[in-house]
C-alpha cells in the first residue's frame, strides 16, 4: 500500500469516526429537551433526559427547583426518561394560583406532563415537600403511578404533633407564635409583596413568596394527605438521612424518633414498602447521595416495562 493510499484510508476512517460522533452527539441532544407549558394561566418549566418508558418524575423540595435533581437526572438518563420541573413560583416555572396545597400541586403536574406530552404511567420521587405532593398525586391519579420513592419526606402527622406541639411550645412558651398557625392570620402574607422581606430572612431569589405560600397552604395539605389511600401494591421506597437535621440534643433526637416512627408506620402498608438509609446525608439527599437516591428509583421500576400501574 502506497503512502498516498494509507492517507487516503486515514483520512476516510477519520471522516467515518466524525459522522459518528456527530450522530451521537445529535442522538444524545435530541433526549433532552426543556419548555415552558401553560397548566392553565400560568407556565411551568419542565426538562426532561433519557428515553423510555415509564418516566420518572422529581419533584424538589421546600424552596428548591428542578436543578436540584440535575446529579440524579444525569444518572437515570440511562435507564429511562426522566423528567424534573420547577413548581409554579419557583426556577423558571411563573407564580401560580393559591392555595399552593399539594391537592393543587399534584393536579397542575398532571396536567404538565399531559400536555407536554410524557405519557404515563409514571414513577414520582418527591424530597421533602415534594413527597406530599407525588403522594397526592399517587391519590388523585392511582392509574398513572407505578411506584414512589420518598427522599426524606415529611408526614401529616408530625405538623399537629412534633413540629407544633414540641418545637413551637419550646421556642414560644407564651403561645405568641402559634398565632402564626392561624390561616386568617397568615392569609394575610398573600396580599402584599413578599419578595422585599427575602434578604432579610437571608433568601436571594424570588421564590420566597412562593415559599410563604406552600407553609399558608401546610396545614391544609396534611389534612388532606392523611385522608388519602394508596393501593397496598404499590412499590414505595423511602430514603432517609442518617447525619442529624437538628444540633444534637434532646429536641433533635426527638425529631429524628418521630421521624423514624411515622417513616416506619408509613413503608409498613405496603408490600414492597423499603426503607433506605443515605448514610453521608442530612436533609440534602439528592445532592449529597445521588447514586443512592438513583439507585432507589431504579428499583422501583417495573421489572416488565408492560406491567400495568396498581390503581383503582
Amino acid at each position: 500500500m502506497t503512502d498516498e493510499t494509507k492517507i487516503i484510508h486515514r483520512t476516510a476512517a477519520w471522516r467515518c469516526w466524525l459522522w459518528v460522533a456527530l450522530l451521537a452527539a445529535g442522538v444524545s441532544s435530541a433526549r433532552a429537551w426543556e419548555r415552558l407549558v401553560d397548566v392553565g394561566g400560568h407556565r411551568l418549566h419542565i426538562e426532561c433526559i433519557g428515553q423510555g418508558r415509564p418516566a420518572a418524575v422529581l419533584d424538589h423540595g421546600l424552596g428548591g427547583s428542578a436543578s436540584d435533581w440535575r446529579h440524579v437526572r444525569e444518572r437515570l438518563a440511562r435507564t429511562t426518561q426522566v423528567c424534573s420541573y420547577d413548581r409554579a413560583g419557583y426556577g423558571a416555572s411563573e407564580p401560580g394560583p393559591y392555595p399552593r396545597s399539594s391537592g393543587r400541586l399534584a393536579s397542575e403536574l398532571r396536567t404538565l406532563l399531559s400536555r407536554a406530552g410524557v405519557p404515563g404511567p409514571y414513577v414520582l420521587a418527591g424530597h421533602s415537600f415534594g413527597g406530599y405532593n407525588v403522594r397526592m398525586f399517587a391519590h388523585l391519579f392511582p392509574r398513572d403511578v407505578q411506584g414512589l420513592v420518598l427522599v426524606d419526606a415529611p408526614f401529616e402527622g408530625q405538623v399537629t404533633g412534633f413540629f407544633q406541639n414540641r418545637v413551637i411550645r419550646q421556642i414560644d412558651p407564651q403561645g405568641v407564635l402559634q398565632q402564626f398557625w392561624d390561616s386568617g392570620l397568615l392569609s394575610t402574607l398573600s396580599q402584599i409583596d413578599l419578595a422585599a422581606f427575602a434578604p432579610m430572612l437571608g433568601y436571594r431569589n424570588q421564590a420566597f413568596p412562593t415559599i410563604v405560600a406552600e407553609l399558608l397552604a401546610y396545614e391544609e395539605s396534611s389534612r388532606d394527605l392523611a385522608a388519602t389511600s394508596l393501593d397496598t401494591r404499590l412499590r414505595v421506597i423511602f430514603v432517609r438521612h442518617r447525619r442529624p437535621i437538628l444540633p444534637g440534643g434532646a429536641l433533635g433526637d426527638e425529631l429524628q424518633n418521630d421521624w423514624d416512627l411515622h417513616q416506619r408506620e408509613f413503608v409498613s402498608r405496603f408490600k414492597n414498602g423499603r426503607v433506605i438509609i443515605a448514610q453521608g446525608s442530612g436533609h440534602n439527599i439528592p445532592l449529597d447521595e445521588p447514586d443512592l437516591v438513583s439507585d432507589a428509583i431504579r428499583n422501583v421500576l417495573p421489572q416488565r416495562r408492560s406491567e400495568p400501574a396498581y390503581g383503582r
